[in-house]
């Protein structure tokens, strides 16, 4: 409508010059009442030309302000499913929470008897922290293993996910016909009391223990645990530039690690890092070493019960879908916490799902599009898209937008420190 605009601009100012050099032309031949008729005509039209000029700029503003409203509520739409879904999550969390409350406590004995230490690793069969499919066991007893355990687990309905399987290689043939995990929890549940507990990453073994007995209705034990990555740092040097996962802590003692993510391989390798740690100090026994070491203990009973919904596939990633996933950080990240977060592209690593749900999982936010108030782009494969050129642009103009890879995604995550991704 911008050419209607302008022919009525043009046409307004016609009728106050025209009648204007009339006017000229009258009193140039001395017609000084005709001349000074078609001045006032021409004084009207511009005192009329100027009110509709004023009219046409107020009902511009308003109509401005009107799509700054409409684009402030659209924005607010597009918020509003992942706020949605986060207090959704917060609420599932609570209402199982609840669930618990009521189950029959095993009762907790001193520790100054407590002269073992269980070290514990779950697989999970897909992305529910009730899906356990196999757990692995080693007891320390002094500082050596005295005991070793391994058990498959049918988990519930014996549903897996092709990314899962990738990673730890069990089927749902495998444990077609294995023990659910009640009947597997009747055969260790001893190994949980008058003990310290202990995993990699053990929020995530917690987890998965705590939400499992609770799927199945089962009392929850009580006991204190420890997570070997803090253990393991006792004797690296401060300033020392050593991952947190479990095969590079290894690599760094000189553990073997032969089948990783094989759940008694793994707990047995957590073991060793303690029995590692525990020689170069003072104290001759694994149990004395955290009891007087008592910063790394933490307590079970105050592991909050996750999100365990289930994550379905899709071909194209919904923002307003993401769960809880089961890669759990034991600390606040400092590359996550409040920062606002788009993931693009394909992961070799994991599902875009997992990622979107782990970023939230360590207090980031996801958004779907990109604009100047996103902090991070994370461009899983390296393409270039709508989304990467959007986050160019903004950069060109000064903000802030950091664009970073799967590489560098992936040491976010074996960091609880901010790192330098420039």
């Amino acid at each position: 409508m911008n050419w209607f605009y302008n022919l009525n601009k043009i046409v307004r100012s016609l009728f106050c010059i025209i009648p204007a050099i009339a006017a000229s032309i009258c009193f140039y031949f001395d017609q000084l009442i005709v001349g000074g008729v078609l001045l006032l005509i021409a004084i009207v039209f511009l005192a009329l030309a100027f009110i509709a000029e004023k009219k046409d700029k107020e009902k511009a503003a308003s109509e401005e302000q009107a799509k700054h409203v409409e684009a402030e509520k659209a924005k607010q739409q597009e918020d509003e499913p992942v706020k949605t879904e986060q207090s959704k999550l917060n609420s599932n969390i609570s209402d199982n929470e609840k669930e618990i409350s009521g189950a029959v406590p095993i009762p907790t004995e001193s520790n100054k008897s407590i002269d073992t230490v269980t070290v514990i690793d779950f697989e999970t069969a897909n992305h529910s922290f009730t899906s356990a499919c196999s757990i692995g066991i080693a007891v320390i007893k002094g500082n050596e293993i005295i005991d070793k355990l391994y058990y498959l687990i049918q988990p519930p309905r014996n549903y897996y996910t092709n990314d899962n399987i990738a990673i730890h290689h069990i089927t749902p043939a495998d444990t077609a016909n294995a023990d659910t995990f009640p009947a597997v929890w009747e055969k260790i549940k001893h190994l949980f009391k008058n003990t310290y507990l202990a995993a990699h990453n053990a929020s995530f073994d917690m987890s998965v223990l705590k939400a499992t007995l609770n799927h199945y209705n089962l009392p929850q034990p009580h006991f204190e645990y420890v997570n070997t990555i803090a253990v393991s740092s006792y004797s690296i040097p401060a300033g020392a530039n050593v991952r947190k996962s479990l095969d590079a802590r290894c690599e760094y003692f000189g553990i073997t690690l032969d089948n990783h993510h094989n759940a008694l391989a793994d707990a047995e390798a957590a073991a060793q890092l303690i029995i590692c740690n525990v020689a170069k100090s003072r104290f001759k026994s694994a149990a004395s070493f955290l009891r007087s070491n008592s910063s790394y203990l933490k307590n079970y009973d105050d592991v909050k019960l996750q999100a365990v919904t289930e994550f379905k596939h899709f071909n194209k990633v919904n923002v307003n879908e993401i769960a809880a996933s089961t890669a759990v950080n034991e600390e606040t990240d400092a590359d996550f916490e409040g920062k606002t977060f788009v993931i693009t592209g394909e992961f070799k690593t994991m599902t875009r799902e997992q990622a979107l749900a782990i970023v939230v999982e360590r207090g980031g936010i996801i958004k779907s599009g990109v604009s100047s108030k996103v902090d991070i782009l994370v461009n899983a494969d390296n393409r270039t898209s709508t989304k990467t050129k959007a986050a160019e642009a903004l950069q060109a103009e000064g903000h802030h937008i950091k664009i970073i890879n799967e590489e560098q995604f992936m040491r976010m995550l074996e960091s609880n420190d901010a790192i330098d991704l420039d």
